[in-house]
């Protein structure tokens, strides 16, 4: 009886551990999604290309240093800025219709997590909320931003 009592103890143990370290998942993803952010209200282009996949970088046709001229352009000519942001939702991806068609064909089928996005962002002088959904993976050991879809302001 005492042993299956401990089983019972121990069991009970793991499947609260497995639950933590599943927070610590999407608690990681967050911190890489904020993390980009920063650096791209910072104006540090070359931090925030860091964290983007190396095959995300692939499917936009580019290489890091391009997207970091293409912000440091839209900067110069646009005045882009972002303002502030806010992390809204982190979401696990349970299967392919969590994700945004646009990328679908990023997803690994691993651990990934959506994260949505509202980011004040200025252009032109002019200032909206954009939202953005962010699809984060595991990529070598390593969360990376394997997408970015952003949507038009609401009107």
């Amino acid at each position: 009886m005492k042993k299956l009592t401990l089983f019972s103890i121990l069991l009970g143990f793991m499947l609260v551990c497995s639950g933590c370290f599943g927070m610590n998942d999407s608690k990681e993803a967050e911190e890489i999604v904020d993390q980009y952010y920063s650096h791209l209200s910072e104006g540090n282009y070359e931090k925030s290309t860091v964290l983007l996949s190396e095959e995300y970088i692939d499917f936009l046709n580019a290489t890091p240093q391009e997207i970091i001229d293409l912000f440091l352009q839209m900067e110069e000519e646009q005045g882009f800025t972002v303002n502030s942001f806010s992390i809204e939702s982190v979401d696990k991806v349970e299967s392919t219709n969590d994700v945004p068609v646009q990328l679908r064909s990023q997803m690994t089928g691993d651990k990934e997590y959506m994260i949505r996005v509202e980011s004040k962002v200025e252009m032109n002088g002019v200032e909206n909320m954009i939202p953005d959904d962010v699809l984060v993976s595991k990529v070598d050991g390593k969360w990376k931003i394997k997408g970015i879809v952003s949507y038009s302001p609401p009107e």
